[in-house]
């Protein structure tokens, strides 16, 4: 019965340093894996920074072109009915849209500047108020 006592230790023991020599390579392989996207992530930052940048410039030229063509439409008010006053409605509809959409993503990639420089962007950049005419 000590025999059987001992060979049932000696297979406890194999089996368990099967399994924690398994699960040092899996950990091992994890860490690689996050030494890869620390890398990636690395090297990746600056592109991404750059593309949001410029799509900040961009939806910032999108939202003064809509200011403006919002003010046209408040100026030139035709008549309601026929081709022209669907037309002008459509265009007041989808202005007012593209400036709801520009505005969402002027607050976003603030709030994102902000958080990866770790300043708070000034209040009027957020509201869009004392800004220069265009």
């Amino acid at each position: 019965m000590t025999a059987l006592y001992a060979a049932l230790a000696v297979v406890v023991v194999a089996i368990l340093g099967i399994a924690a020599y398994y699960l040092v390579e899996t950990l091992k392989q994890i860490r690689r894996t996050a030494r890869a996207a620390e890398e990636f992530f690395l090297s990746a930052r600056p592109r991404v920074e750059e593309t949001s940048q410029n799509l900040n410039g961009l939806l910032r030229r999108a939202d003064g072109m809509m200011s403006s063509v919002e003010e046209g439409i408040a100026v030139f008010t035709p008549p309601r009915d026929g081709a022209l006053g669907t037309v002008m409605k459509a265009l007041s509809t989808a202005s007012t849209v593209v400036a709801g959409a520009t505005q969402f993503a002027r607050l976003f990639f603030n709030d994102r500047q902000a958080s990866q420089t770790g300043t708070q962007p000034r209040a009027e950049e957020e509201t869009g108020h004392g800004q220069q005419p265009r």
